[in-house]
């Protein structure tokens, strides 16, 4: 028993101590937190890695000094720039914790983007280089001439190598929608061209060039039409040259479009017979005696005649230039004059780029007539170039014409006809009254082309090359003015007869077939031969008339394209007449009563017509010319010719340059489709685009007046071929006009496009042309290849 009571008295103790030990060891202090950490910054874009080296704990709380937080152990983060003050708390399991603080700052370089300076300390101007060329950033090395800073520069270093240059992907797109003109400070020692283009765009690629003087620093200008914006900036020094050495460019920036103060080219020279001129003041003509040009009449400014205008310093002329002008008189009431026989007045007329003003003329009859003595219309104006302008006698309504003795210049106008008094400046250049004269042709010298389209495809009207629709009648009487001939021993050349329609004292003509309705709707187009005499300023439409019974139009006036003085042979696309229906065309309407303009006039005059009919491509459709272009006539020594046979082409010319286009020209040498001799055409296979390229032999065309072109297209297609000179860019008026060819399908259109038509267009560079097929007949956008043949592309005066 005293042995079991001592064991437990044992026990006892040890328990006892057990305890002991225990309270101990809740006294115990575990290792202290430290909260600690380093990073890494990328600098091109703001990310940190934060590298975590805290001691003794397993929970984190990060505060990232911008809002946002972290718990994972090394969080990645990623800052705009600024100074940030980061905080980490380091936390155990007991609950205790440390908290470590540090500051950092982000600086991410920016990207280039306009204005570009090369002086900015965060900014990257990591230029692509390709094909030889070098790009570094230097310390301007000739502070003088429009550059005097001595700051940072782009140094570009050439190897000679054709077509290298650089490159800056663009932080910040350049946008052409308002600002339309690059600025560049650019250095050379010899005179150079210098070419930027615009790529990765919200629209296709746009290039321009610009010309440096080689006299050191000076500022060039690059300026564009496109309204898109563009992230890639491209630039060639001498582009398709081989100029090695360094150059250098400063301050690129975007500006507005500086604008011509002064013509940067003469007046079209004008080319009527003298005998055939009342000339109030031209260098061509002998002007009428005794005028006032600046005569007294209250007005702003005065008139000034520029007796050493020189702009292309190809030779003098002279010019009125009417300075601070808000309106001016000529005076030649001492020699009134009876202009009863003349029917236009003439003038070329001039004012400054972004001019939104009218100016209005008027001639002033002395009054010995019963009519109205002045009136004033609105001349047609195209702000930065040369207007040429033929305003017919009946523009002005009511006017009297037997003694005028003045002439009025008003220009109190603002763009939309309001009033405006402040002066602006515009010179003036060849004002006369003229006549068509004796040599005028009032009747057609040559038959209307003879169709060629098969005749299984054909629906005709009025043609000898067709079986015609039976039943018509080609005179109904509609009320009209006068009545419909046919002449039917019309002979113009001499060489055999053939027949015509000829609309005497035309206003307006039908031609009935309802008798016999025609269902026209598997045809495309409708094609008609017609004619006006010189000088006529007025519209001709036609609409085919269906019987009711579709739902859509019956009736659609369309304009007919008209050259005054020839035959014009047109194919009108069905879809032209819009709305209109086919399954029932009782009738074909002809309409006259219209200006040139488009306003009312229901005053009779004569019009020829032929080769009436409604026609479709088919399988038998003509895919390649029958004939030879027509051979030109025009004196060589007035000629800078791109490609012909009759002339002495350009020198060095690339008729298929590689400009990505979808087919390929081809120089047919055997061309020979009459079997009565061979010629050269040029055939441009699966056509979408293409480029003939002369810059290595660029051209001064200031003096030409003409682009000539014969093309050819098959018989159906429905599309549209446009055309540009592209200038090299010396001049500061636009590089690149695309304008549409005139064409009629299945046969040659030999066409003269006045330089005029390419408004704003600089001609003292020209070293390409382009042409462009990727439109339908409407204009819209169809990029799918087609074939055209073309031959005799030339400049002329």
């Amino acid at each position: 028993m005293k042995r079991l009571i001592k064991t437990l008295q044992y026990i006892s103790i040890f328990i006892f101590a057990l305890s002991f030990v225990a309270c101990e060891d809740d006294d115990i202090v575990l290792p202290k937190v430290e909260s600690n950490f380093t990073y890494t910054t990328n600098s091109d874009t703001g990310t940190v890695t934060f590298i975590n080296i805290s001691e003794n704990a397993n929970n984190y709380e990060w505060d990232f000094g911008d809002g946002t937080s972290s718990t994972e152990i090394n969080p990645v983060k990623t800052y705009e720039n600024g100074t940030y003050t980061i905080n980490l708390k380091a936390i155990n399991v007991s609950g205790a914790s440390d908290v470590f603080q540090n500051e950092i700052t982000i600086l991410i370089p920016e990207i280039a983007s306009l204005p570009i300076s090369f002086d900015g300390t965060n900014t990257k101007y990591d230029a692509v280089t390709f094909g030889g060329a070098a790009f570094a950033l230097v310390t301007n090395p000739d502070s003088s001439g429009a550059n005097t800073s001595t700051s940072q520069v782009g140094e570009i270093t050439n190897s000679g190598a054709t077509f290298e240059g650089f490159y800056f992907d663009l932080g910040e797109a350049l946008d052409l929608s308002t600002l339309k003109t690059v600025k560049a400070l650019f250095w050379s020692n010899t005179p150079i061209s210098v070419l930027l283009k615009l790529e990765s765009g919200t629209s296709p690629s746009v290039e321009t060039t610009a010309n440096h003087g080689g006299t050191g620093w000076e500022e060039i200008l690059f300026t564009f039409s496109s309204d898109a914006s563009y992230s890639r900036f491209t630039m060639f020094v001498d582009g398709p040259g081989t100029a090695s050495g360094k150059f250098y460019i400063d301050d690129i920036t975007q500006i507005e479009t500086p604008v011509a103060m002064a013509p940067s080219t003469n007046a079209t020279v004008p080319d009527k017979d003298a005998a055939n001129v009342v000339s109030v003041y031209s260098d061509a003509y002998t002007n009428i005696s005794g005028i006032n040009y600046d005569p007294n009449w209250g007005q702003s400014g005065h008139m000034k005649v520029v007796t050493d205008f020189d702009p292309t310093g190809g030779g003098t002329d002279t010019v009125m230039f009417f300075e601070d002008f808000n309106y001016q008189g000529t005076d030649f009431s001492g020699n009134p004059q009876d202009l009863s026989s003349m029917e236009f007045l003439h003038l070329d007329i001039w004012v400054a780029e972004g001019t939104d003003r009218q100016v209005k003329i008027s001639p002033i009859n002395g009054g010995s007539g019963t009519g109205v003595e002045e009136v004033l219309i609105e001349v047609p104006l195209t702000p930065g170039s040369w207007n040429s302008v033929d305003l017919p006698k009946s523009s002005f309504t009511g006017m009297v014409w037997d003694d005028v003795v003045q002439i009025k210049f008003d220009g109190q106008f603002n763009g939309d006809g309001s009033a405006n008094t402040d002066p602006l400046n515009i010179y003036i250049d060849n004002i006369y009254f003229y006549k068509s004269g004796s040599s005028s042709t009032t009747e057609p010298t040559t038959n209307a082309p003879v169709p060629s389209v098969d005749a299984a495809n054909v629906a005709s009207v009025y043609s000898n090359a067709y079986t015609n629709i039976a039943g018509i009648n080609y005179d109904p009487n509609w009320s009209q003015s006068g009545h419909m001939k046919v002449l039917t021993d019309f002979n113009p050349t001499g060489s055999g007869s053939d027949t015509v329609l000829f609309y005497d004292d035309f206003n307006y003509q039908g031609t009935d077939f309802s008798g016999n309705p025609q269902d026209l709707s598997s045809m495309e187009f409708l094609h008609v031969d017609i004619w006006v005499a010189e000088g006529t300023d007025r519209q001709v439409k036609i609409s085919p008339i269906n019987g009711g019974s579709g739902t859509g139009a019956e009736e659609v006036l369309i304009e007919v394209p008209l050259t005054p003085g020839s035959w014009n042979s047109v194919d009108l696309p069905k879809s032209s007449f819009t709305g209109m229906v086919w399954d029932d065309v009782v009738q074909i309407k002809f309409d006259g009563q219209f200006n040139g303009d488009g306003s009312a006039n229901t005053d009779p005059f004569d019009i020829y017509v032929d080769n009436i009919y409604f026609y479709k491509s088919g399988p038998s459709s003509t895919t390649e010319p029958t004939t030879n272009a027509p051979v030109p006539s025009v004196d060589a020594a007035n000629v800078a010719s791109v490609y012909s046979n009759a002339y002495t082409n350009i020198a060095g010319i690339n008729y298929d340059p590689n400009w990505s286009q979808s087919g390929h020209m081809k120089v047919v040498t055997d061309f020979n489709p009459t079997g009565s001799g061979s010629d050269t055409v040029l055939f441009y296979d699966d056509f979408n685009y293409q480029g003939t390229d002369f810059s290595g032999n660029p051209q001064d065309l200031s003096s030409m007046e003409f682009l000539h072109v014969d093309i050819w297209v098959p018989t159906g297609t429905d599309r549209q071929v446009k055309i540009s000179p592209v200038n090299g860019g010396s001049g500061t008026g636009i590089a690149e006009v695309l304008i549409e060819v005139p064409l009629t399908p299945g046969s040659w259109n030999s066409v003269d496009l006045p330089k005029s038509s390419f408004t704003g267009m600089v001609w003292d560079d020209v070293i390409q042309i382009k042409f462009d097929g990727q439109f339908n007949g409407d204009g819209s956008a169809n990029t799918d290849a087609f074939d055209i043949y073309v031959d005799n592309i030339y400049f002329h005066k």
